[in-house]
C-alpha cells in the first residue's frame, strides 16, 4: 500500500487560512445571534416583571382600600344607621349615601382591576392569566354583593360573614398569584 504524499506548503496554507477565515466570520455570527436571543428573552422577562409588579401594587392598593371601606361601613356606619332606625330617628338619605359611596368605590376598584388585567394579557402565562381571571370574577362578586347590602338590612351578620368569606378568598387568590408570578420570574 503506497503512503500518501505529505501535503504541500500551499495546501497547508490554504487549509489554515480557510479555518481562520471561517472561525473569524462564523464565531462572531453565532455569538451575535445567541446574544440577541438572550437579550430578547431578558427584555421579555423584564417587561413581565414590571407588569407583575405594577399589577400587584394596584391590586394591593385596591384590596386595602376596599377592606377599609367595608370595615368602616359594616363596623361603624351601618350599625349607627340601624340603631337610628330602631330608635325611630331614621336617616335614610345618609344610609343611601353611605351605600352609594361604597358601591361607587367598589365599582371603581373593579373597573381599575379589569383595566390592569389588559397589560397582563400580553405578557403573562396561562396559569397567571387563569388566577387573574378568578380574581376579577371575585371582584365582580364583591360588586354584586355590595349592591344587595341595602336589601339585607335585617341580616347584617350574614352580610358581614359573606364579605369575610370573599376577603379570605381574595387573600388566597392573591397568595396564589404571587407564588405563580415568583415561580415564573425565577424561570426567566
Amino acid at each position: 500500500m503506497p503512503t500518501p504524499a505529505p501535503p504541500s506548503t500551499l495546501q497547508l496554507l490554504v487549509v489554515t487560512l480557510s479555518a481562520a477565515l471561517v472561525s473569524s466570520i462564523i464565531s462572531p455570527l453565532i455569538f451575535h445571534f445567541l446574544n440577541r436571543r438572550r437579550d430578547r428573552r431578558q427584555r421579555g422577562a423584564d417587561r413581565r416583571i414590571e407588569d407583575y409588579r405594577r399589577y400587584l401594587r394596584t391590586l394591593e392598593g385596591l384590596s386595602e382600600s376596599l377592606r377599609n371601606d367595608f370595615k368602616d361601613l359594616l363596623g361603624v356606619k351601618l350599625p349607627q344607621h340601624f340603631s337610628r332606625i330602631l330608635n325611630g330617628q331614621p336617616d335614610f338619605e345618609g344610609f343611601n349615601a353611605d351605600l352609594g359611596q361604597l358601591y361607587s368605590r367598589v365599582f371603581s376598584s373593579s373597573t381599575q382591576a379589569k383595566v390592569e388585567v389588559q397589560a397582563l394579557k400580553l405578557t403573562c402565562s396561562e396559569e397567571v392569566f387563569g388566577l387573574v381571571n378568578r380574581y376579577v370574577a371575585l371582584w365582580d362578586e364583591v360588586q354584586r354583593e355590595t349592591s344587595t347590602i341595602s336589601m339585607t338590612k335585617n341580616n347584617l351578620p350574614a352580610v358581614a360573614q359573606r364579605f369575610t368569606e370573599l376577603a379570605s378568598q381574595s387573600d388566597a387568590l392573591h397568595s396564589a398569584l404571587i407564588a405563580q408570578m415568583r415561580k415564573e420570574i425565577g424561570e426567566s
